[in-house]
């Protein structure tokens, strides 16, 4: 292999033999997928937020740097165990339950830290709402879905967050209507990107 000297132009080959042995980052990703569906409260409003509950890693690199918590309070949310640039993709399908209307779902992720008694503050990461609309009679039902990314910049020295995401009825044409997650079209992945 010949290299770049003062009077040359490196070649392909020394470049990449350069780069790989210079740049060691490690691919590090996890999917995760609900065992089952959760429901949305039959009240309006982020406040009545359920969280999704990703309980499955389906995908999961071997440095299992992005995990599932299992910690008291941390159920069914990610951890991330390493500083860096983390790409968040989810997918969620919603029906619709109790009574079949119209219905708006909000969808959003959230970061959460310890607050050192078995629980954990959350705040929204922006921006990341995104909503479903279902529309559904007694004879057919109308899916809905929607789909968003951020990136988020985890820096394990500053503080351990934890991600959740959440979901919650913004309006309905019923007053008991509930929006129920498909375990078939909801997921998320998140995959290290620096």
């Amino acid at each position: 292999m010949s290299g770049a000297t003062a009077n040359n132009v490196p070649t392909a080959e020394s470049v990449k033999a350069y780069v790989d042995a210079t740049i060691q980052i490690t691919p590090e990703f996890l999917m995760a997928t609900c065992s089952a569906p959760v429901s949305t409260s039959a009240t309006d409003g982020e406040a009545n937020a359920v969280v999704i509950p990703f309980n499955q890693a389906t995908q999961q690199s071997a440095g299992e740097d992005i995990f599932l918590s299992e910690g008291e309070g941390a159920t069914n949310t990610i951890g991330i165990g390493t500083t860096g640039v983390y790409e968040f993709h989810w997918n969620v399908a919603t029906t619709i339950a109790i009574v079949a209307n119209r219905l708006n779902c909000g969808i959003k992720l959230e970061k959460g830290l310890s607050d050192g008694e078995g629980g954990y503050a959350f705040s929204d990461l922006d921006p990341s709402h995104c909503y479903i609309y279902n529309r559904a009679n007694t004879t057919q039902a109308r899916l809905g879905s929607t789909s968003a990314s951020i990136l988020v910049s985890h820096n394990t020295d500053e503080a351990d967050y934890i991600y959740r995401l959440v979901i919650w009825k913004d309006s309905a044409a019923d007053a008991s209507t509930k929006g129920t997650t498909e375990i078939d079209g909801t997921q998320i992945t998140i995959t290290r990107i620096t």
